[in-house]
């Protein structure tokens, strides 16, 4: 009888533990979900000085990028690719910027983010006409506390995936 006595006493006390862990990795959640939509409605907007702010306020100065070619680029440059990728579009009918799951370990949280982005852009091959895209993907994001704050030190995108007019493009590709 000792060692289930036992068993239940360990759970009992490690169940508010696990709870208040829980508790926490849900506020982090709401809090970079909350973070995101700040980030998309300015984007909706083609307001890019908000939406680098938003970038700046979460993201480590040290943040690495990892592109779906591996590949990790500086902050500044990433942000100046997002600025360019919006200057390009004409319009935004729908975006969506989701963190579909998240955990927390210590001081570390980890989170599965899911993108998606719907607008109208010059035709690739006649720049006169529009263009519907549609993008979507996933990214893996970390974050550190630091300072009481919650950073973005990593962020790995895990698929990507662009159609113009319904067919596959790599915006790569094109000649710029």
């Amino acid at each position: 009888m000792k060692p289930i006595t036992r068993l239940l006493t360990i759970v009992c006390l490690a169940a508010p533990a696990v709870l208040a862990l829980a508790e926490d990795a849900s506020t982090v959640t709401k809090h970079v979900q909350g973070e995101m939509n700040k980030f998309v409605a300015a984007c909706k907007k083609k307001d890019m000085k908000t939406a680098d702010g938003v970038i700046l306020a979460n993201f480590s100065p040290t943040c690495k990028l990892i592109g779906m070619d591996g590949k990790s680029t500086p902050l500044k440059a990433w942000i100046k690719q997002q600025d360019d990728q919006m200057k390009m579009t004409k319009s935004v009918t729908s975006m969506s910027l989701k963190l579909t799951k998240g955990s927390l370990k210590g001081n570390t949280f980890t989170g599965l983010e899911s993108f998606s982005e719907t607008g109208t852009m010059p035709n690739p091959k006649d720049p006169k006409k529009a263009s519907k895209f549609v993008v979507s993907g996933t990214a893996v994001m970390q974050m550190e506390k630091k300072n009481g704050k919650w950073w973005v030190t990593k962020r790995t995108e895990k698929s990507m995936s662009m159609t113009v007019d319904g067919k596959p493009f790599r915006p790569s590709a094109t000649k710029t």
